[in-house]
């Protein structure tokens, strides 16, 4: 086995970790996603649900605790697509891949 399928096989196994860490974050997350609005002094937090129209249900800031895990959802899911599609990349590659070329 050549040091480029290694090099391979570690970064699916990385990406695979990544992976199931996102996944087991995205299992207990609130409805909705943040919407932040604001002028130059202030800025507001709100919660979009799906299928709402307009700027959703305000978010007070005593309820930091929903803004922060509606905006790592968001970013969770983002990582989780880039992950997916890198994953399928790098098995494309191993799957192609001979020792011999």
């Amino acid at each position: 086995m050549g040091d480029f399928y290694r090099v391979l096989l570690a970064e699916q196994e990385r990406l695979e970790q990544i992976y199931q860490k996102v996944a087991e974050r995205l299992e207990d997350v609130p409805e909705g996603s943040l919407h932040i609005s604001g002028n130059r002094k202030w800025f507001q937090c709100y919660q979009r649900m799906p299928r709402e129209k307009g700027k959703g249900t305000y978010i007070p800031k005593k309820n930091m605790d929903l803004i922060r895990r509606l905006a790592q959802k968001e970013y969770d899911e983002k990582i989780r697509r880039l992950v997916e599609r890198r994953l399928r990349q790098v098995k494309m590659i191993m799957k192609d891949y001979t020792e011999d070329e």
